[in-house]
């Protein structure tokens, strides 16, 4: 690849306040911008906003799968690691670790995806509680 390819796969944006620029360029390089924010969407949420909507204790994994294995069923194994909180007996946490987890699973023939499976208390721990793993299948590309 040449550098004039590499210019031209990574555009670079230059400061609004650069004079050398020619004006078409720049007006290019706005609409771009203008272009990728209107496809954005933030939300304006503070933490303790954020903390209480985000307190589950499931874990959510996707998998993909081809149109032949939902067709005719199969099973598959999953890696991931989950949080186990400890706590205290006035309820504050004492020590948090990570556990790795290797899950095993199957689906029937015939599925139409999305198609889901929940292992219930397998997700992550914080005291006696316990969260849900749950894999939703898709349909590969």
């Amino acid at each position: 690849m040449s550098d004039q390819d590499s210019r031209d796969e990574h555009p670079v944006l230059r400061d609004s306040q650069d004079q050398s620029q020619d004006p078409d360029t720049r007006d290019d390089d706005l609409a771009a911008l203008d272009a990728f924010c209107d496809q954005v969407d933030f939300q304006d949420v503070g933490f303790s906003e954020w903390q209480e909507a985000n307190t589950s204790l499931d874990i959510l994994l996707t998998e993909a799968v081809s149109l032949e294995e939902a067709r005719c069923g199969g099973d598959r194994t999953v890696h991931f690691s989950r949080t186990i909180s400890r706590l205290d007996s006035q309820n504050r946490l004492r020590h948090r670790t990570r556990e790795k987890v290797s899950l095993t699973f199957s689906w029937p023939p015939g599925i139409t995806c999305p198609y889901q499976i929940v292992f219930e208390d397998k997700g992550d721990q914080r005291g006696k509680a316990h969260g849900r793993v749950i894999i939703k299948l898709l349909l590969k590309k």
